[in-house]
């Protein structure tokens, strides 16, 4: 990295506070010792209680750290029949360095097929924006069982000695002016107000990168209304690692 830091991308996704619970205990199971530095891509659906990733569920290496009445409820959801398991093939596009980057993936092989951003960007919001408008009447404080676990998670973390960095990742200005036409500001400016209600609870630091030009980034540089590429992401990294480097000295390289 740029830091001069080894990191990992843990990326999971649709990624859940649940399955950040459960990474959190892990790693520190794996690595009592170690000094980490989180980096904690968030968003307001992060408070919503969904069905757990089924890997979640299934692996034991993760499953300990979840309470069996949870587990058995989930494990109730999943198909039994192997014709029902979705057949995705995206992890076939997919290659990964040692460190969890991903190097080459389906997006890619869209583009060298001639799928342009403009597109994915008009599929990306004809997918999304009914979602946007059906989460609009879900109140961002209502008590949910993922919002207990990324407030648990945030806790568990302080314990660990580890103040994790939270981050509203960018949106692409295309999707950013539509999604705001559909009343998604407000609702972002209540998770930001939620965000800085758990600071007398939980030592953390907010970065808002929601906005393209508030790390210098490029437009071009996304796959479709959230994903950004590789450049994308060194502009993050290195826009946090100026914003809070009191945190990046403390992580060992």
């Amino acid at each position: 990295m740029k830091t001069g830091l080894t990191a990992y991308n843990l990326a999971m996704a649709c990624g859940k506070a649940e399955d950040a619970f459960a990474f959190a205990h892990f790693l520190q199971d794996r690595s009592p010792g170690s000094t980490r530095l989180w980096i904690w891509g968030v968003q307001r659906s992060i408070l919503y209680t969904r069905d757990i990733d089924p890997g979640l569920v299934q692996d034991p290496r993760l499953s300990k750290y979840l309470p069996t009445a949870l587990l058995r409820q989930q494990a109730g959801a999943l198909p039994t029949d192997p014709a029902e398991v979705a057949k995705t093939g995206g992890r076939a596009n997919r290659r990964y360095s040692p460190q969890g980057m991903v190097l080459h993936n389906a997006y890619d092989t869209r583009r060298a097929r001639g799928l342009t951003l403009e597109h994915s960007l008009q599929e990306y919001i004809r997918r999304m924006l009914p979602k946007l408008k059906h989460s609009s009447d879900a109140p961002v404080d209502a008590v949910s069982r993922s919002r207990q676990y990324f407030e648990r998670t945030l806790g568990f973390l302080n314990e660990c000695g580890i103040t994790p960095i939270l981050v509203s990742m960018p949106v692409h200005p295309t999707v950013l002016a539509v999604f705001r036409e559909h009343d998604w500001q407000a609702r972002q400016d209540e998770f930001v107000d939620y965000l800085d209600g758990l600071e007398d609870k939980h030592d953390f630091r907010f970065l808002d990168l929601t906005e393209v030009s508030s790390f210098g980034g490029d437009p071009d540089g996304f796959y479709d209304g959230v994903h950004i590429d590789a450049a994308n992401t060194r502009r993050i990294v290195d826009t946090l690692s100026k914003t809070f480097p009191e945190l990046f000295s403390k992580a060992p390289g």
